[in-house]
C-alpha cells in the first residue's frame, strides 16, 4: 500500500475518440501513483467507448446518458475517492510531472486549498486556426483558470459544491471557479507548465456569441454574491 495520498483524475468524455488516446497516454504517464483514473461516457457515439474497453480496470468507465460534460464532472466527483481531485478534457494532455509538482506543493502547503499551474496551446495537426484564438496563444506558456491544470483538496469541492449544469457552452468551470474565488477559497498559481491545450476548431469554447451569454450571467451572479456578503 502506498503512504502518499489518492488523487482521482476525472476525464470527461463526449465523442473523443480522435483524442482519447493521448489523453489517456498522458494521464498514465503521470510520475506519481496512487492515481485513479476515472472516466465519464456522456453518451458518446463515436468508437469512444471501444477504445476505453481497451484499458480494462486500468480505469473506472461510467457510461451515462449525454447530458453535458458538467453533469459528466459531477457523476465523476460522485464516485472519486481520492485526497485530490484532478480533471483533464478528453483532448488535452498533462506533463508527465504535472501530479507530482502539485501534490507535492499541496502536502508541503495544508493553508492552499488548490492550486494551477501554466499551459500551452497547441494546433491539433491538420487543423485550422479558430478565429476565437490569437495567433500569439500558440507561442509560449500562459497563466489562468483552467481545469486541466487545477490540482485540488476534496473538500474544496465539498465546500463550493459541484458543477452547474445549466452552463453548456465550456463555461461551468468559469462559474466554478468565480464561486471559489467569491467564497475566498484559497489557491496559487504555479509557475510550472503542466498542460498542453489542443485547440481543433470543435473545442467547446468556440460557441462564442454563447459563451459571452454566459459569462454576463456568470458575472452578474458574482457580484450579487459580493454584494451580499457585503451585507452580513
Amino acid at each position: 500500500m502506498s503512504s502518499k495520498p489518492l488523487v482521482s483524475a476525472i476525464i470527461p468524455v463526449y465523442n473523443g475518440a480522435a483524442f482519447l488516446r493521448e489523453t489517456l497516454q498522458s494521464v498514465f504517464a503521470q510520475q506519481y501513483d496512487p492515481i485513479e483514473v476515472i472516466v465519464v461516457d456522456d453518451g458518446s457515439n463515436d468508437g469512444s467507448l471501444e477504445i476505453l474497453s481497451e484499458y480494462g480496470n486500468r480505469l473506472i468507465l461510467i457510461k451515462q446518458f449525454h447530458q453535458g460534460v458538467a453533469v459528466a464532472r459531477n457523476t465523476g466527483l460522485a464516485r472519486a475517492q481520492g485526497k485530490y481531485i484532478a480533471l483533464i478534457d478528453h483532448d488535452d494532455l498533462w506533463l508527465p510531472e504535472k501530479t507530482k509538482q502539485q501534490v507535492d506543493y499541496l502536502e508541503m502547503h495544508p493553508d492552499i486549498e488548490y492550486v494551477l499551474s501554466r499551459y500551452r496551446m497547441f494546433l491539433s495537426p491538420g487543423a485550422q486556426r479558430p478565429g476565437w484564438v490569437k495567433p500569439e496563444l500558440l507561442h509560449g506558456d500562459h497563466a489562468g483558470y483552467l481545469l486541466g491544470t487545477m490540482l485540488a483538496r476534496r473538500s474544496v469541492f465539498n465546500r463550493v459544491g459541484d458543477f452547474d449544469s445549466q452552463y453548456r457552452n465550456g463555461t461551468d468551470d468559469v462559474a466554478w471557479f468565480f464561486k471559489a474565488k467569491d467564497m475566498q477559497i484559497s489557491m496559487k498559481h504555479l509557475l510550472e507548465v503542466c498542460l498542453d491545450k489542443r485547440i481543433h476548431g470543435n473545442n467547446a469554447s468556440s460557441h462564442v456569441s454563447a459563451m459571452h451569454r454566459d459569462l454576463l450571467h456568470i458575472a452578474r451572479q458574482s457580484a450579487e454574491r459580493q454584494r451580499q456578503r457585503e451585507l452580513i
